[in-house]
């Protein structure tokens, strides 16, 4: 599926609503003719994706969570005497 479903599906109240197709090609068919034929749809949607894409998909960002998962878990599972 690669990266395409994560910026076209809207996480958060209030974006743009995404296109939750699965693996459904007839519900795939019904979003992309929704965007051929809505240019505002599109705009939308496109805007979305790049805030999405340089916000939640920022390396530094990613590896900020990252560690910070780790250093969850670690401390979640030390042993104490």
């Amino acid at each position: 599926a690669g990266i395409l479903p994560e910026l076209v599906a809207a996480r958060r109240p209030g974006e743009v609503p995404g296109f939750a197709v699965g693996d459904n090609p007839a519900a795939l068919a019904v979003a992309l003719l929704a965007l051929l034929r809505d240019e505002g749809l599109r705009r939308r949607v496109g805007a979305f994706a790049l805030r999405r894409a340089t916000l939640d998909m920022d390396p530094r960002r990613a590896a900020q969570r990252t560690a910070a998962l780790y250093a969850d878990l670690l401390a979640a599972t030390e042993v104490r005497p």
